[in-house]
């Protein structure tokens, strides 16, 4: 096999295939080693490539989640059209492993990366999917006869072998169809002292005649199921059978991770959840509990399930993977009423590990939103959040004589508008914002529902979901939600509240940005003196209201002012944040575009080579912000007549914003209308008009032939 495909995929040089991706298919029953095989092939010939990377499409959210890590692998943002796009684009050589491919329904050809480069291997249970191949397809039947005596190595049977204890092992592989992964875990079970190589086919036959009675659907010939997931269930059922607190809990935690992704599940997040349901319950402080939390997990995890080779951890890092296909059995193994209850389970763990402003401040926190998303996606993939329809239930009835009407629903109700709310937060976090809005929509109409628009759980929703929409560029979405939170806490807290000046603030920086510009002046000034008098000059809202000011001092062509403030509110920020923390970042990046503005263009670069830098590595190269930074990076080194610098700069940087933002994002359209003043100036005219004329469509269709950005972008394409 290794023959086969090494002479198809590397050496065959033919004029047919010289031109096309070169793609082998690699087919054949589960748990019969083609991923095994492939780690193999991929290291042998590890000097062929510049890069191997692996792709599992056990189902259409691993594939998403698989090429989202190879977006940030590439330093772009994790998202699956980033990693294509990365791979795609890449001139060294590269292998690219598509594992798991079983799904008779999936659209393989969609996941190849576009264009002719790159080296492909698919492994499949599907022998239709040959027809994707260009060089080659073969069937792995399994290991040979003599390789597959690896069963008595995993049983720990030392050798020189006795013709008894060969012909046991023989006779055992020969049943289990010298399927790699079968025969692993059974060696683990004869290790265990479950049963002896001797009367291990009895115990097997026995408990695969009542798992064929359990699962009358299966087929009498379905080797995938039998084969190989007979021998993990019975590893499941002896540890299940051990009924102590440890087996449960180890078997339960099996059952929660399969609705993970497989891939770097972190301790911790079941004992954030732990911690912070024991803080809910106002439990008594003990400094140790977290420490002795983690401890509990690492045990469940370490004799129960990496003894039976059902996990890999060894006790040294914080997290652990699941091998595919036993990540795919814990999850098929039960019922669908019981994918259900477990799919639920796991949402509700990551639920719990996540925390909502005030008490979620610091990058160790950031981090673990951060790390967390892969799984997040997945747990709603397959448990979305559906809020109750609080009106059909309550008729218009209000807390707390709902409370009286139906209160086991109106719990549920509240777990789901919670859990909807922290969901919204991480995805906002992160840049998502499609994804934060469709959230946080159903939070606020929620809460408007049974707590009314005054309530401050539902105006702080309603800010949130601004800023999603603020993200997507839908400003006067915006700017209705603000100003209602605004006249609202006005009304019920008083003109001088902080939280009154917070949300005056949040409304003054969506009137600039849709070019709302007298507006934006009057009330950022008006919010920024009543919190210098209300809260002090150095307080974190007072310095975020004074930068904003800062930036529409910039829009008035009030350069010298803008300056000024920021300045200020940079040395406060470095102070009490650090230099590299976002909001210190900010500012930093309203200095160098104020700068810029007074001509001070080397000093402009400079700092915004490190805001550039600073963001890529915190929030990631295709961060909405980050892309922000990169589009002022360009317009500073146009400016500095780096023109080609800039154009290389803003090509990459608009495609990923598209990607990410959508072709009518302000975002997007700044970094057209950038491009096309770089052309001009490199007298490439014919190329800056198509950009012109599609931005002004785009401008005129988003926010109006009238509105001050297009009328300034008209003006501003005008310019050499």
């Amino acid at each position: 096999m290794a023959e086969l495909v090494e002479s198809s995929l590397l050496t065959q040089e033919s004029t047919e295939w010289s031109h096309q991706q070169r793609r082998f298919i690699i087919y054949g029953i589960g748990g019969s080693g083609k991923t095994q095989f492939c780690c193999k092939f991929a290291q042998d010939h590890r000097e062929r490539f510049w890069g191997v990377f692996w792709i599992d499409v056990t189902s259409p959210e691993t594939a998403k989640q698989s090429f989202a890590k190879l977006g940030k692998t590439g330093e772009l943002e994790a998202t699956e059209s980033a990693g294509k796009h990365w791979l795609s684009h890449l001139e060294e050589p590269w292998l690219l492993i598509i594992n798991n491919a079983d799904d008779p329904t999936l659209d393989l050809q969609s996941l190849f990366p576009e264009g002719d480069r790159g080296h492909i291997l698919v492994t499949t249970r599907n022998p239709n999917f040959q027809i994707h191949a260009t060089v080659g397809s073969a069937e792995f039947k399994g290991l040979e006869e003599r390789e597959a005596l690896l069963l008595l190595r995993a049983a720990g049977v030392q050798s020189p072998w006795d013709f008894s204890t060969e012909d046991n092992g023989n006779e055992i592989t020969d049943t289990l169809g010298y399927l790699a992964l079968a025969l692993i875990h059974t060696g683990a079970l004869i290790f265990q002292k479950i049963c002896g190589l001797k009367d291990y086919l009895d115990f097997y036959n026995e408990y695969r005649q009542r798992l064929s009675i359990g699962r009358a659907s299966k087929a009498a010939d379905d080797h995938d199921y039998y084969a190989v997931y007979s021998t993990w269930d019975l590893s499941l059922n002896f540890i299940e059978q051990q009924r102590t607190e440890a087996s449960c809990d180890a078997a339960q935690l099996l059952h929660i991770v399969a609705f993970f992704h497989f891939e770097h599940i972190r301790v911790d997040v079941f004992t954030r959840g732990l911690s912070n349901r024991s803080k809910a319950l106002d439990s008594p402080k003990n400094m140790s509990f977290s420490a002795r939390i983690f401890q509990a997990i690492r045990n469940r995890l370490q004799p129960p399930l990496r003894s039976f080779s059902l996990i890999s951890y060894d006790g040294k890092d914080d997290s652990f993977p699941l091998h595919p296909v036993v990540h795919a059995w814990a999850r098929d193994r039960n019922s669908p009423g019981s994918q259900a209850l477990w799919a639920q389970v796991a949402l509700n763990t990551l639920a719990e590990a996540i925390q909502l402003p005030p008490n979620d401040s610091g990058e160790a926190h950031e981090e673990f939103r951060r790390d967390i998303l892969p799984h997040l996606n997945l747990c709603l993939a397959a448990c979305p959040i559906q809020i109750i329809d609080y009106e059909a239930l309550f008729g218009g009835y209000r807390l707390p004589l709902a409370l009286v009407l139906k209160y086991m629903v109106l719990l549920t109700f509240g777990d789901q508008v919670w859990k909807a709310a922290k969901f919204g937060y991480v995805y906002l976090e992160r840049g998502f914002f499609r994804d934060a809005a469709v959230l946080l929509l159903s939070v606020k109409d929620a809460l408007v529902q049974s707590r009314g628009y005054k309530n401050n759980e539902t105006m702080l929703a309603m800010l949130a979901l601004a800023k999603a929409y603020w993200g997507l560029g839908r400003l006067k979405e915006a700017v209705v939600l603000q100003k209602f939170v605004v006249e609202a806490r006005t009304e019920v807290l008083g003109t001088k509240h902080a939280e009154t000046l917070s949300a005056m603030d949040q409304l003054g920086q969506s009137y600039w940005l849709n070019g709302e510009y007298h507006e934006a002046l009057e009330l950022q000034a008006l919010t920024t003196e009543r919190m210098k008098e209300t809260l002090g000059p150095e307080h974190t809202d007072t310095l975020a209201a004074m930068d904003n000011l800062g930036v529409t001092h910039g829009s008035w062509q009030r350069y010298e002012e803008s300056v000024e403030v920021h300045r200020k509110v940079l040395e406060f920020r470095k102070k009490k944040l650090g230099p590299t923390h976002v909001d210190t970042l900010t500012t930093i990046n309203n200095v160098a575009m104020a700068l810029f503005d007074l001509g001070q263009i080397g000093e402009a670069k400079q700092l915004m080579d490190k805001v550039y830098e600073e963001r890529k590595a915190k929030l990631g190269k295709e961060h909405p912000w980050t892309l922000w930074a990169l589009c002022y990076l360009a317009k500073i080194t146009s400016q500095m007549g780096l023109l080609q610098d800039a154009e290389e700069m803003l090509i990459p940087g608009i495609e990923a914003a598209k990607r990410s933002l959508g072709d009518d994002h302000l975002g997007v359209l700044m970094g057209t209308g950038e491009l096309a003043r770089v052309y001009t100036r490199q007298r490439r005219f014919q190329e800056a008009e198509v950009l012109i004329q599609q931005t002004l469509i785009r401008l005129e269709q988003s926010r109006g032939s009238e509105h001050p950005d297009t009328v300034y972008a008209l003006w501003k394409m005008s310019q050499p």
